[in-house]
């Protein structure tokens, strides 16, 4: 398969909450972003017992994570005023960030229900103005999935 770059990766979204991850959702390729990152990370429990000598022990199960992009201030882009609108009405936007195409093969990546928890508006002199996204899961009948395309 090679290396994976960047630019080869799409970020998806469906305005609705997703009830079940069986029938997939009429995905919307997000185009206007850029430096997207899915910080992952388990979240540490202490299991140190006497039977572990000197050293700490550490289990997990939770994993924290969260999408986060940036976009450009586009009020024009319809997929810009989706994440806006869903900010600002706090409702749930589906998101799935992918290694690759949605349906192909190899492609990985999480899909998730999220609410919008910052939309930061950034004004460098030099360059565009841009809005940090930071989306994390929220409560749902539908967890999110680690997906791997077959």
């Amino acid at each position: 398969m090679g290396n994976k770059f960047g630019v080869e990766a799409v970020l998806y979204y469906c305005t609705t909450e997703q009830l079940n991850w069986t029938t997939p959702p009429t995905w919307v390729q997000y185009t206007n972003v850029k430096n997207v990152t899915n910080p992952t990370s388990l979240k540490e429990v202490d299991v140190t017992t006497r039977g572990t000598g000197t050293f700490e022990a550490t289990d997990g199960r939770l994993k924290a994570t969260s999408i986060e992009f940036d976009v450009i201030l586009d009020p024009n882009d319809a997929n810009f005023v989706a994440m806006e609108t869903a900010y600002y009405a706090n409702s749930v936007v589906a998101l799935a960030d992918m290694s690759g195409a949605i349906a192909a093969s190899g492609s990985r990546g999480l899909w998730a229900n999220c609410k919008i928890v910052q939309f930061n508006r950034e004004e460098p002199i030099e360059g565009e103005q841009r809005i940090h996204v930071v989306a994390k899961p929220t409560g749902s009948a539908n967890p999110p999935l680690y997906k791997v395309v077959a």
